[in-house]
């Protein structure tokens, strides 16, 4: 009778073991990376679609854009719609910005002629990033990006995102003052 011997065996154990101790920390990796790319292009998304808002001149003159203007003190004042924006709320600690919205933008006298930034609660674009991903502004002071109506300058700037794995991963979304979007 021939059988696999106690050595032959052990030896098959530790190959299998090799084999999965390669694969599966660079399955996750793949899979952390896929969701970090994924979230990447959500947020050039909600950047396009704030320019293309934007761009064809909708005034979200409806019930809930109302709410929001009641909600800033401007329901009993001339409101402004210049156009919307997206924006990333003030850090939340060490583990830095995880949520972003989309914005209408407007203007109202007792907000001193500033832009006021309000989501767009009718659309619900206020976005979470999965577990271990930031986002943040990288230049300027603004935590703001807007493309206003009637094809004006927007206000361009930065967004950087990183995740938390060891070496993280970055990607960088520019929004120019020409209001072209680029990743990388």
């Amino acid at each position: 009778m021939r059988g696999f011997t106690l050595i032959e065996l052990l030896i098959v154990i530790v190959i299998i073991g090799l084999v999965f101790g390669i694969a599966v920390p660079a399955f996750q990796n793949y899979r952390s990376s896929q969701t970090f790319d994924q979230a990447a292009m959500d947020v050039e998304e909600t950047l396009s679609v704030a320019r293309n808002y934007a761009a064809s001149n909708v005034d979200p003159t409806n019930p809930a854009a109302q709410r929001e203007l009641n909600s800033a003190g401007c329901l009993s004042q001339t409101a402004d719609f210049v156009g919307y924006g997206v924006s990333i709320p003030a850090s939340n600690g060490s583990s830095g910005n995880t949520t972003y919205s989309l914005d209408i933008v407007f203007t109202c006298p007792n907000g001193g002629g500033s832009y006021q930034y309000y989501p767009v609660d009718n659309i619900k674009w206020v976005k979470s990033l999965p577990s271990g991903q930031n986002i943040s502004f990288t230049t300027g002071s603004s935590s703001h990006i807007f493309f206003p109506f009637l094809n004006k300058t927007p206000l361009s700037g930065t967004i950087t995102l990183q995740n938390n794995q060891t070496p993280p991963l970055t990607k960088t979304i520019s929004v120019s003052a020409a209001g072209v979007i680029s990743m990388n």
